[in-house]
């Protein structure tokens, strides 16, 4: 943006819109930009910062429940971009593995708005792929399929040089890839029992059902248990696509 007297601002071409300013502040306070960090604004300060350089700028900042209920939003709307942003690999439309990996982030979301809403608290995991050791698979020579998988993986997450370095970070997101498809080998089948299970106790063939179910109100007398459920699937999902997102508090 360009005033008479030089530059005004920097606008995000992509996210920009029209809408309410207080959306900018839960935007950069929503959890999934902090990376770990426990600094709530944008990972590297703090809400009370943020609010004091807004109200010298330019107004009243938003009260502590306003600003809570954006970075909650901003939550749910990083969720459904990570999802239209894999449909766009699932599609055909865009072979990207970054766009196929995004589609296995959904769940970070998913657990971080539990945690805001008050249904889990944050929870220790051990990581899957931790110390594991593979059996030979007869008649197939050693090393076995996974431990293939982890050679792959290596590779690329420290051999591909610093040169390019788009295709470095490319490369370490091929590498997290493998390591959700291994822990999802080694997972999956009891993960997916399980959650029939859970599915069957609320009278739901599959998710779908549940979805429904929810909206239209036929287990508003069973809330709990579905909280339960829907926690127990997004700690499984996230066991596989990054167990260590399990441990990182709201």
């Amino acid at each position: 943006m360009i005033a008479t007297d030089g530059l005004a601002g920097v606008l995000d071409w992509e996210l920009a819109h029209r809408g309410d300013p207080r959306q900018d502040l839960g935007w950069l306070c929503t959890k999934a930009w902090r990376f770990g960090s426990p600094d709530p604004v944008g990972g590297f300060g703090t809400r009370e910062d943020l609010m004091a350089g807004y109200a010298a700028g330019s107004g009243t900042p938003p009260d502590e429940q306003t600003q809570r209920w954006w970075e909650l939003y901003g939550t749910v709307r990083w969720a459904l971009l990570c999802r239209s942003q894999a449909e766009r690999y699932l599609s055909g439309a865009e072979p990207s593995v970054e766009l196929a990996v995004l589609g296995r982030r959904v769940c970070e979301q998913e657990w971080d708005i539990l945690l805001a809403l008050g249904h889990a608290q944050p929870l220790a995991v051990e990581d899957p792929l931790q110390d594991r050791e593979y059996p030979p698979v007869r008649p197939h020579d050693r090393p076995a399929g996974a431990e293939l998988l982890r050679a792959v993986g290596g590779f690329l997450a420290t051999e591909i040089g610093p040169a390019d370095p788009v295709l470095k970070f490319h490369a370490r997101v091929a590498a997290n890839a493998l390591r959700i498809a291994e822990r999802e080998a080694r997972l999956a089948p009891a993960h997916e029992q399980a959650h029939r299970a859970r599915l069957a106790a609320l009278g739901c063939a599959d998710d779908q059902e549940l979805c429904a179910k929810i909206r239209d109100g036929s287990l508003d007398h069973r809330s709990g248990d579905v909280a339960e459920a829907v926690r127990a699937a997004t700690v499984d999902k996230l066991t596989v696509a990054n167990p260590a997102h399990l441990a990182i508090p709201d």
